[in-house]
């Protein structure tokens, strides 16, 4: 398959739907990176959490955190109060200000909070 290959500027300034088709493009592009990354982070912390399996260990869930830090998929935040009325777990077990551990990716439900 050949490499595709991007309008000159000029072409696109000759055409304002031609660039707003390749400004589309240049997004979609960006987000195909961005899944390209999340995909590398997700088959990591898969390898490590097998890797532990396979050893016949168990892994208790501040290890799953961790891995999941150190791979890309949490990260963690200084919060200050209750991030949420609806459900915060940091507020029922812990004094703020806390560490707490967020996705770096949204879910189908576009929820941001480590459950």
């Amino acid at each position: 398959m050949n490499e595709f290959v991007w309008p000159s500027d000029f072409d696109r300034a000759e055409s304002d739907e031609l660039n707003r088709v390749c400004q589309y493009a240049e997004e979609l592009w960006d987000e195909v990176g961005r899944l390209q990354t999340q995909i590398e982070s997700f088959k990591s912390f898969t390898d490590a959490m097998l890797g532990i399996s396979w050893q016949g260990n168990d892994v208790d869930g501040a290890v799953i955190q961790e891995l999941a830090i150190k791979n890309g998929l949490l990260k963690q935040i200084v919060q200050t109060g209750p991030c949420s009325d609806v459900r915060c777990i940091c507020a029922e077990v812990a004094e703020f200000p806390i560490n707490c551990n967020r996705k770096t990716y949204l879910d189908e439900g576009g929820d941001s909070h480590a459950s």
